[in-house]
């Protein structure tokens, strides 16, 4: 007898070894799915990706990763930092900014040219990283267009409001538009 009390001690304690196991890796998996992280969650993001931009730089581009659209800018050497000049003739305007079957969406019509820029979207808030885009203008019916983006809301970790800030770059000159979205 005493046998078989040691091997249902021994029984008893492995199924309580695993079951902590079991129970550690559970809330593990709760917490990467619950901020975005878990890995089998993670879909190559082709059109758009997030980054993390240190929230001090001035600089839009840095750590930016572009993004390929089917017409590519005109003008490979362009600049693209807040320190080129803010263009009189060319004007930038974000004609929809929405949230819908968790995607945020995003698109801009720009006047006062025909020609293809590179456009900077940068998505901020105080209490996150910011979530920057890079694109190629496109020329859809002789309207030049920023975006039609489709932004996946797991990028917004922080429900709340985000400045949305548009910088379309052309000739070495800049058009802005600003305007704000709640984030659910």
């Amino acid at each position: 007898m005493k046998i078989s009390n040691k091997r249902k001690k021994k029984n008893s304690k492995l199924f309580v070894v695993i079951l902590i196991v079991v129970l550690l890796l559970g809330a593990l998996s709760g917490v990467l799915f619950a901020t975005g992280k878990f890995p089998l969650l993670q879909k190559a993001k082709i059109s758009t990706q997030s980054t993390g931009v240190d929230k001090n730089s001035s600089d839009p581009t840095v750590g930016q990763q572009s993004t390929k659209t089917d017409t590519p800018t005109t003008d490979s050497t362009q600049s693209t930092t807040d320190k080129v000049p803010v263009s009189n003739s060319v004007t930038a305007k974000i004609t929809e900014l929405t949230q819908r079957n968790n995607q945020v969406l995003f698109t801009a019509t720009i006047s006062g040219t025909a020609t293809n820029g590179t456009c900077v979207i940068t998505f901020s808030n105080p209490n996150d990283k910011p979530v920057v885009k890079t694109v190629a203008s496109t020329v859809k019916d002789g309207v030049v267009m920023c975006g039609e983006l489709q932004i996946p809301t797991l990028e917004f970790s922080y429900i709340g409001t985000w400045s949305v800030d548009l910088r379309f770059y052309i000739d070495n000159q800049q058009a802005t538009a600003s305007d704000k979205i709640d984030i659910r």
